[in-house]
Protein backbone atom coordinates (compact mmCIF):
# COMPACT_ATOMS: atom_id res chain seq x y z
CA UNK A 1 0.00 0.00 0.00
CA UNK A 2 3.00 2.45 0.97
CA UNK A 3 4.27 2.25 -2.20
CA UNK A 4 1.57 3.19 -4.53
CA UNK A 5 2.63 6.86 -2.90
CA UNK A 6 6.11 6.12 -3.87
CA UNK A 7 7.64 6.55 -7.27
CA UNK A 8 7.35 4.55 -10.65
CA UNK A 9 11.14 3.33 -8.83
CA UNK A 10 9.35 2.00 -5.87
CA UNK A 11 6.81 0.57 -8.05
CA UNK A 12 9.48 -1.05 -10.24
CA UNK A 13 11.55 -1.97 -7.00
CA UNK A 14 8.32 -3.85 -5.16
CA UNK A 15 6.96 -5.42 -8.09
CA UNK A 16 3.62 -3.16 -8.06
CA UNK A 17 0.43 -4.31 -9.62
CA UNK A 18 -1.90 -1.64 -11.11
CA UNK A 19 -4.65 -1.60 -8.43
CA UNK A 20 -3.08 -0.34 -5.50
CA UNK A 21 -4.71 2.05 -3.06
CA UNK A 22 -3.08 4.70 -1.36
CA UNK A 23 -3.92 4.80 2.23
CA UNK A 24 -4.21 8.16 2.65
CA UNK A 25 -7.26 9.16 0.85
CA UNK A 26 -9.59 10.55 2.36
CA UNK A 27 -13.32 11.38 1.33
CA UNK A 28 -14.66 14.80 0.67
CA UNK A 29 -16.84 14.85 3.08
CA UNK A 30 -17.02 16.98 6.91
CA UNK A 31 -16.92 13.77 8.83
CA UNK A 32 -13.57 13.20 6.67
CA UNK A 33 -11.95 16.58 7.83
CA UNK A 34 -13.04 16.35 11.46
CA UNK A 35 -10.67 13.01 10.88
CA UNK A 36 -7.83 14.69 9.06
CA UNK A 37 -7.62 17.35 11.88
CA UNK A 38 -7.58 14.59 14.23
CA UNK A 39 -5.22 12.85 12.51
CA UNK A 40 -2.79 16.38 12.20
CA UNK A 41 -3.74 18.04 15.67
CA UNK A 42 -5.56 15.19 17.81
CA UNK A 43 -2.32 15.24 20.40
CA UNK A 44 -2.98 18.56 21.15
CA UNK A 45 -6.41 19.01 21.42
CA UNK A 46 -9.14 17.97 23.66
CA UNK A 47 -13.06 18.59 23.95
CA UNK A 48 -14.25 18.89 27.43
CA UNK A 49 -18.27 19.85 27.82
CA UNK A 50 -18.05 20.93 24.54
CA UNK A 51 -15.06 22.99 24.67
CA UNK A 52 -11.66 22.61 22.98
CA UNK A 53 -8.99 22.97 25.01
CA UNK A 54 -5.18 22.76 23.49
CA UNK A 55 -1.97 21.24 25.13
CA UNK A 56 0.52 24.45 26.41
CA UNK A 57 3.49 22.29 26.99
CA UNK A 58 2.62 21.93 30.52
CA UNK A 59 -1.34 21.50 30.94
CA UNK A 60 -4.44 21.93 28.79
CA UNK A 61 -5.54 25.55 28.41
CA UNK A 62 -9.24 26.68 27.15
CA UNK A 63 -8.81 27.85 23.31
CA UNK A 64 -11.00 27.93 20.71
CA UNK A 65 -9.04 30.10 18.57
CA UNK A 66 -6.24 27.85 18.19
CA UNK A 67 -8.79 24.75 17.57
CA UNK A 68 -10.22 27.33 14.89
CA UNK A 69 -6.56 28.53 13.20
CA UNK A 70 -6.01 24.53 13.25
CA UNK A 71 -9.00 24.15 11.34
CA UNK A 72 -8.08 26.98 8.90
CA UNK A 73 -5.05 24.00 7.51
CA UNK A 74 -7.61 22.05 6.20
CA UNK A 75 -6.99 23.34 2.57
CA UNK A 76 -3.28 22.66 3.34
CA UNK A 77 -3.63 19.11 4.37
CA UNK A 78 -6.33 18.66 1.74
CA UNK A 79 -3.53 19.86 -0.89
CA UNK A 80 -1.15 17.67 -0.07
CA UNK A 81 -3.58 14.82 -0.39
CA UNK A 82 -4.06 15.89 -3.67
CA UNK A 83 -0.70 16.01 -4.84
CA UNK A 84 0.17 12.40 -3.27
CA UNK A 85 -3.29 11.12 -5.41
CA UNK A 86 -1.89 12.90 -8.50
CA UNK A 87 1.58 11.03 -8.28
CA UNK A 88 0.00 8.01 -7.34
CA UNK A 89 -2.07 8.69 -10.60
CA UNK A 90 0.79 9.26 -13.02
CA UNK A 91 2.47 6.36 -11.69
CA UNK A 92 0.24 3.94 -12.07
CA UNK A 93 -0.66 5.89 -15.41
CA UNK A 94 3.06 5.04 -16.46
CA UNK A 95 2.21 1.14 -15.94
CA UNK A 96 -0.90 0.84 -17.97
CA UNK A 97 0.26 -0.83 -21.63
CA UNK A 98 -1.88 -2.24 -24.40
CA UNK A 99 -2.04 -5.23 -22.45
CA UNK A 100 -3.46 -3.84 -18.98
CA UNK A 101 -7.16 -4.93 -18.38
CA UNK A 102 -10.10 -2.73 -18.82
CA UNK A 103 -10.30 -2.96 -14.56
CA UNK A 104 -6.43 -1.76 -14.36
CA UNK A 105 -7.16 1.16 -16.88
CA UNK A 106 -10.75 2.15 -14.58
CA UNK A 107 -8.77 1.77 -11.72
CA UNK A 108 -5.86 4.52 -13.33
CA UNK A 109 -9.16 5.96 -14.55
CA UNK A 110 -10.32 6.44 -11.00
CA UNK A 111 -7.34 7.67 -9.33
CA UNK A 112 -7.53 10.56 -11.49
CA UNK A 113 -11.08 11.29 -10.10
CA UNK A 114 -9.85 11.27 -6.79
CA UNK A 115 -7.52 13.45 -7.41
CA UNK A 116 -9.40 15.83 -9.09
CA UNK A 117 -11.97 15.44 -6.31
CA UNK A 118 -9.57 16.33 -4.06
CA UNK A 119 -8.55 19.33 -6.00
CA UNK A 120 -11.78 20.71 -5.66
CA UNK A 121 -12.34 19.95 -1.85
CA UNK A 122 -8.88 21.58 -0.92
CA UNK A 123 -10.41 25.15 -2.14
CA UNK A 124 -14.09 24.21 -0.53
CA UNK A 125 -12.23 23.51 2.77
CA UNK A 126 -11.09 27.39 3.00
CA UNK A 127 -14.96 27.74 3.88
CA UNK A 128 -15.75 29.08 7.05
CA UNK A 129 -18.80 26.97 7.05
CA UNK A 130 -17.08 23.81 6.07
CA UNK A 131 -14.26 24.53 9.10
CA UNK A 132 -17.05 25.14 11.64
CA UNK A 133 -18.68 21.63 10.89
CA UNK A 134 -15.45 19.70 10.75
CA UNK A 135 -15.06 21.61 14.33
CA UNK A 136 -18.15 20.08 15.38
CA UNK A 137 -17.55 17.12 14.56
CA UNK A 138 -13.72 17.07 15.58
CA UNK A 139 -15.33 18.12 19.11
CA UNK A 140 -17.29 14.92 19.65
CA UNK A 141 -14.14 12.94 17.95
CA UNK A 142 -11.97 14.24 20.86
CA UNK A 143 -14.29 14.69 23.61
CA UNK A 144 -13.13 13.88 27.39
CA UNK A 145 -15.44 13.61 30.23
CA UNK A 146 -14.31 16.15 32.86
CA UNK A 147 -13.52 13.14 35.34
CA UNK A 148 -10.69 11.60 33.20
CA UNK A 149 -8.88 14.84 34.28
CA UNK A 150 -6.20 14.86 36.72
CA UNK A 151 -7.07 11.27 37.74
CA UNK A 152 -4.06 10.59 39.79
CA UNK A 153 -4.25 12.96 43.49
CA UNK A 154 -0.44 11.82 43.87
CA UNK A 155 0.55 13.80 40.55
CA UNK A 156 0.95 17.57 40.62
CA UNK A 157 2.03 19.28 37.38
CA UNK A 158 4.80 22.18 37.20
CA UNK A 159 6.46 24.16 34.78
CA UNK A 160 9.20 21.75 34.49
CA UNK A 161 7.40 18.54 35.13
CA UNK A 162 5.14 16.27 37.05
CA UNK A 163 6.33 15.16 40.66
CA UNK A 164 5.23 12.27 42.33
CA UNK A 165 3.65 13.41 45.43
CA UNK A 166 4.54 9.52 46.78
CA UNK A 167 7.94 9.61 45.71
CA UNK A 168 8.92 13.44 45.55
CA UNK A 169 10.42 12.26 41.93
CA UNK A 170 9.88 14.84 39.56
CA UNK A 171 8.65 13.24 35.50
Amino acid sequence: VDAALGSKAAFAAAGAVIGAVPRAFYSTTDQSNAERLADAFGAQLISVNGRFYCWAGTHWAFDEGRASRFAANLSRIVKREANRAYNTWEDERALLTKESSPDEKAHVASLKAAFKALEKHAAHCEMRFVQEASLGMLRKLLTMEPGEMDKSPWLFNCTNGTIDLRTGTMK
